[in-house]
């Protein structure tokens, strides 16, 4: 699983107010993780991809709140229940 990544908090958020809990299960080559995390920015360039040096792609299923995705110039707004790759 990519870890590298740039992120950055809404200007709302303090960093005391900042979690993440994520878990992960390795079966084979398939990677399952999950998580619950707090409002933030992230962005994943071509820079970040090459530094990982990990092929892989994200399928993510998005179970409750929302989320705004630019996924290589095309805005999605997700809401629960919709996913994205």
């Amino acid at each position: 699983m990519g870890h590298t990544y740039t992120l950055a908090l809404p200007a709302h958020l303090l960093p005391q107010d900042c979690r993440f809990d994520v878990s992960a299960w390795r079966f084979g080559p398939l990677l399952l993780a999950g998580g619950d995390y707090a409002a933030r920015m992230q962005s994943r360039t071509l820079q970040h991809i090459r530094a990982d040096q990990d092929d892989h792609y994200r399928l993510m299923l998005l179970l409750e709140g929302r989320m705004k995705v630019d996924a290589d110039g095309r805005a999605l707004d997700l809401k629960p229940g919709e996913m994205f790759v």
